[in-house]
């Protein structure tokens, strides 16, 4: 386990994002067809196709001024 604690010693700004902090966190589970649940400030749907590449799915919650969602989506 990690614990997400902002800044962390050793990492850049871009690392530190809250995409690439689900990574970092669901990589030991990556490629074996599991689900990682988000809240609203980790999901995203740039995160969501980074994972379903590798075979991991994602549910969560979005407010709908997020980039990138499709307007069908918001209502």
């Amino acid at each position: 386990m990690k614990v997400y604690a902002d800044k962390q010693e050793g990492t850049t700004p871009e690392s530190r994002g809250p995409g690439e902090v689900v990574k970092r966190l669901v990589a030991p589970i990556k490629d074996t067809g599991r689900n990682v649940t988000t809240e609203r400030f980790y999901t995203s749907v740039e995160l969501a196709e980074d994972l379903y590449e590798c075979k991991t799915t994602l549910v969560g919650t979005m407010k709908n001024n997020r980039k990138h969602i499709p307007e069908e989506l918001k209502s």
